[in-house]
């Protein structure tokens, strides 16, 4: 069972029968802890980090962003992590993956997904061809300037 560190701000009591007061850190399961945050009753817990970043001292790539002294507000806007420099492809899903789960993150609509990829491949392919057209002219200038 996976389960979350979680460091409880206001205590849960009277809405979840848990005997745990502000301030209490603890690990319960992952789904508890992450509704726990959700509502406001607890925060992931980053006391072990030894800084004074507010990422979750869980968070894969977690030094990374440390040394770019990024918030985890910060963190939340970015769209593709492998734009950071020492965060690979399996790095950047399972931040992706972290953040979903511990409700941080939405997940995106798939269609708006698809959407960009979509321009984003006929962005490409627009400006493949238009550079072929470039050099076909260019080559045909060349041809005629040595006529």
């Amino acid at each position: 069972m996976k389960t979350k560190r979680i460091k409880f701000i206001r205590p849960p009591a009277g809405a979840f029968g848990l005997a745990y007061f502000a301030g209490d850190d603890v690990e319960l399961p992952l789904n508890q802890a992450n509704k726990l945050i959700k509502l406001g009753y607890a925060e992931a817990y980053t006391g072990e980090a030894g800084d004074e970043s507010d990422l979750p001292a869980d968070l894969p790539g977690r030094l990374v962003f440390v040394a770019l002294d990024m918030s985890l507000d910060e963190l939340k806007q970015i769209d593709d992590f492998t734009e950071i420099e020492g965060i690979g492809k399996a790095t950047a899903a399972k931040i992706k993956t972290y953040l979903l789960d511990a409700g941080l993150i939405e997940a995106p609509d798939p269609g708006t997904e698809a959407k960009a990829k979509e321009e984003a491949e006929a962005k490409a392919k627009e400006e493949a061809e238009a550079k072929a057209k470039e050099e076909a002219e260019a080559k045909a200038k060349e041809e005629a300037d040595k006529k």
